[in-house]
């Protein structure tokens, strides 16, 4: 599920992260919203290859960034 998001996020550049959920949960059937924001997300913007834009606003606030390498 990590390669599918940070695929979509490289080729959006900047996507939110409601629409990464959305995206996740119809490409992968049994995905939950925790695993995507708490796991996934949380995984690749750690590893620096995306950043989380507004990270203390609502979820529905909140931008999904690529950071190139």
């Amino acid at each position: 599920m990590n390669d599918f998001i940070l695929n979509l996020v490289e080729t959006q550049k900047f996507i939110s992260v409601q629409v990464v959920i959305t995206n996740c949960t119809k490409q992968f059937p049994g995905v939950t919203q925790a695993m995507v924001v708490d796991k996934a997300i949380k995984d690749l913007a750690e590893a620096k290859l995306v950043s989380i834009i507004n990270p203390q606003a609502k979820l529905e606030e909140k931008l999904v960034s690529w950071v190139p390498r």
